[in-house]
């Protein structure tokens, strides 16, 4: 049980996965989180690349239960020039911007992550009333290695960012770049279309931007496949991990080939 001290600094409420999730939010958003690999940058700070937001918008997509899609389409780090130079510089005016985007758009996809989790979430007696001893009392949600309290999501998150780290660094032969493919399913809790496969191997441009691709242009259409494929069905994975209504993923409907 928490002691007496830490109980008159740290408030938890008898539903503690809110508060937990609540503090998730917060680093998402103002703090950043350095325990995981890559770490989630902050979004008020913005980004040095394109890439550090894809890996920012997949940690949200775990921590906001798929909402921030309903809020911002993935496909605009794409299409949307303008987006990608506010988040990515450094200039007051960038910051501005990041801001009203924070207002507009982040925050609501937040509070309805938390609205649908109030929604689940078990309120819970001290520990002594408890049958399992479970005191809530003793949850530090600046300490809860896992996403609102669900282990689930923890282990969606890591595999989720885990399967950018691997793309990002593109696969040396064809079994290595199948098997990524493959482990794509748990990563996206079914969600990802089940042609994928067989249509990025058949494409001999695909091919050669995931397999040995060290140039430039096979950077550039790895990311184009995370924005476009994979960050639509991560986030309804998290959706549907979440018991909201999952719908199905249209993954191809911002992807170009090439």
């Amino acid at each position: 049980m928490a002691t007496t001290d830490e109980s008159e600094t740290r408030e938890v409420s008898p539903r503690p996965a809110l508060d937990v999730l609540h503090a998730d939010q917060q680093r998402l958003l103002f703090e950043g989180d350095h325990r995981r690999t890559p770490p989630i940058e902050p979004f008020v700070d913005g980004f040095e690349t394109r890439r550090e937001v894809v890996t920012w918008w997949q940690a949200a997509a775990v921590r906001t239960f798929g909402h921030i899609a309903e809020q911002w389409e993935a496909a605009d780090l794409s299409r949307d020039r303008a987006l990608l130079d506010h988040l990515t510089g450094d200039s007051e005016s960038a910051a501005t911007q990041r801001q009203r985007i924070l207002d507009a758009i982040v925050l609501p996809a937040c509070q309805d992550a938390f609205n649908h989790l109030k929604a689940a979430a078990v309120e819970r007696l001290p520990g002594e009333n408890e049958t399992d001893g479970f005191d809530y009392r003793d949850v530090d949600p600046q300490k809860e290695e896992h996403p609102a309290m669900r282990p689930a999501h923890a282990v969606l998150d890591r595999r989720q960012h885990e399967a950018l780290a691997r793309l990002w660094g593109g696969f040396e032969d064809r079994m290595a770049a199948e098997a990524w493919l493959h482990d794509l399913v748990p990563a996206t809790h079914g969600a990802l279309d089940r042609e994928i496969g067989r249509n990025l191997m058949a494409d001999r441009t695909a091919r050669t931007h995931l397999i040995d691709g060290d140039s430039r242009e096979a950077a550039q259409y790895r990311e184009r496949l995370a924005i476009g494929v994979l960050l639509p069905a991560f986030a309804e994975a998290a959706k549907s991990l979440q018991g909201g209504a999952a719908t199905q993923t249209e993954t191809q409907s911002h992807w170009k080939q090439g």
